[in-house]
């Protein structure tokens, strides 16, 4: 599964704290077979698998292939302004979203 969060500032009684929140609330993304979508639609708290056209839409893994992160996989978050992309990559069980050229990745 993934779940694209994000850093959001929170006042809590006598202190500011950083929270983690998720990008899209109430959307979790994973990777399943097509041919495994009614075990997911039957699991607690799924309500829909969403796609287009009937069919679910993957979102592509791509390898960095320059820079200092060159052979690091991660999942293609977004495009990001003209010609960048933001992808996220887990490094030592840490997950982190970086901002590349383009140019620097090839889907996977």
């Amino acid at each position: 599964m993934f779940l694209p969060l994000i850093a959001r500032r929170s006042r809590w009684k006598d202190r500011t704290v950083q929270v983690h929140w998720p990008l899209f609330p109430g959307y979790c993304f994973a990777r399943f077979s097509w041919l495994d979508r009614l075990r997911v639609l039957t699991a607690q708290g799924v309500v829909e698998v969403l796609g287009a056209n009937g069919r679910a839409i993957p979102v592509p893994d791509v390898e960095i292939r320059r820079g200092p992160l060159q052979g690091i996989r991660g999942t293609l978050i977004r495009k990001a302004g003209k010609a960048r992309l933001v992808v996220s990559v887990n490094l030592i069980r840490q997950g982190a979203s970086v901002q590349i050229d383009a140019d620097d990745a090839v889907p996977v």
